[in-house]
């Protein structure tokens, strides 16, 4: 019994170790997922052609992600521990060949192949023969045939025939129109039902704090997300200067509020629109699940949750 016992409490004791070790291995796992950092890099230009290169990476390159835009086509990879699982470059493994087995061919002599070709050239002026004669069937098959084809032509209708067919047919062409015409109706009756309730559910006055709640949310998500260094040349140009002046203002306000370290150039003179950015910067998986235990904690965001779920199953 003692023994008995003893090996019980060995086994519970290596499936607790075991236990313990996995539950460990994946609290370590989760806190590197949260407090190490993501990191990116984006390099941008704009002239002739658009160039784009990014990278994503995450704890020394253990998982990275690469995509280039260059040339009109896209490229991007995949890699986790160096091993690419993804990729438009990714190399296939080439298949095994097969080991083809030599076979010895018989030769034969000359005189055997002039022999074989003598009596084959008779064989085929009989074949010849054959085909040309054509039999009694055949050619009662062709009478029906050709008879076939010139009751078809007497059946087919002539000009009168056809414009009596076309005045018949206009009846149903008639319904088929009002039927569309009627669809239509319905159709433009459907989205003004469903914009004037998509209009109440954004002018709501519940909606409206749980907008400004929700914006707020976004506008600390861009921060966090928003790029350490970053150096940003932008030369723009309509042709016309009253246009560019008017969008040099609407610029300027995010240039000021978010991008103060981006250089602006207006071209009052030519159409232009040149771009040359680099940025580099670090996302924290920790900051975007407290942001995300707030917005389940507060009242506005839920009930902005409930009445987009509402409204779908009213649309």
């Amino acid at each position: 019994m003692r023994d008995k016992l003893k090996l019980l409490l060995v086994i519970l004791k290596i499936i607790g170790i075991t236990l313990a070790s996995i539950i460990g291995i994946l609290l370590v796992l989760l806190i590197l997922a949260l407090f190490v950092p993501i990191r990116y890099r984006v390099k941008a230009v704009k002239e002739d052609d658009t160039q784009v290169h990014a990278t994503l990476s995450w704890f020394m390159r253990i998982i990275f992600i690469k995509i280039a835009y260059e040339e009109e086509k896209l490229v991007y990879e995949f890699r986790i521990f160096g091993y690419q699982f993804l990729g438009t470059n990714k190399k296939k493994r080439k298949p095994r060949r097969k080991k083809r087995k030599k076979v010895k061919k018989k030769s034969r002599s000359k005189s055997k192949e002039r022999q074989d070709a003598k009596k084959a050239i008779p064989e085929r002026n009989q074949k010849k023969k054959e085909d040309t004669v054509t039999s009694p069937k055949e050619i009662v098959e062709q009478k029906e045939t050709n008879e076939e084809i010139e009751t078809k032509k007497k059946k087919e209708p002539g000009f009168i025939g056809k414009i009596i067919r076309w005045l018949r047919a206009i009846p149903d062409k008639i319904r088929g129109i009002k039927k569309k015409i009627r669809g239509i109706i319905k159709l433009i009756k459907d989205l003004k039902k469903k914009a004037f309730q998509i209009k109440d559910f954004l002018f709501h006055e519940d909606n409206r704090d749980s907008f400004k709640g929700v914006f707020g949310y976004l506008i600390q998500i861009l921060k966090y997300v928003k790029p350490k260094k970053y150096k940003c040349r932008i030369e723009f140009g309509t042709g016309d200067p009253c246009t560019t002046g008017e969008l040099l203002g609407i610029i300027s306000f995010v240039h000021l509020r978010y991008l103060d370290k981006a250089e602006l150039v207006p071209n009052f003179e030519d159409a232009v629109l040149k771009a040359n950015l680099y940025a580099r910067g670090r996302i924290h998986l920790c900051h975007f699940v407290i942001l995300a235990i707030r917005g389940f904690r507060e009242k506005k965001i839920m009930r902005i949750y409930t009445n987009l779920k509402q409204l779908k199953e009213e649309l």
